[in-house]
């Protein structure tokens, strides 16, 4: 089992027919425990220092992005076909089975 998030969905053409579209990319999902720390006056400082630079309109990097695990173009009418509403930050179990995909979303976790 391996959990992925739709991280984009976007109308496009298909690459290989010219139709109109979607491509919609999934990046594995992984969870992680909630970091706690003590506001300290260094922490403080410098959240106000990153802040500052921020609205400022410098760019962040955000170093928590992930590559996308799977990429998917499809058509309108493939994508109705699916049966399935895909929507961006809805998580979902991908398996890979006998030379099937399966994606099921995931209510709880």
């Amino acid at each position: 089992m391996v959990l992925v998030k739709i991280t984009e969905i976007k109308s496009t053409p298909n690459p290989d027919t010219g139709k109109d579209g979607k491509q919609i990319q999934f990046s594995e999902f992984r969870q992680s425990p909630k970091q706690m720390y003590t506001q300290t006056s260094e922490n403080k400082m410098i959240d106000e220092m990153m802040g500052k630079i921020k609205s400022m309109g410098f760019p962040m990097i955000n170093l928590g992005a992930q590559s996308p695990k799977l990429i998917l173009f499809i058509t309108e009418h493939e994508c109705e076909e699916l049966q399935i509403n895909l929507e961006v930050n809805k998580i979902y179990d991908l398996k890979f089975w006998m030379g099937k995909l399966e994606l099921n979303e995931v209510k709880d976790l």
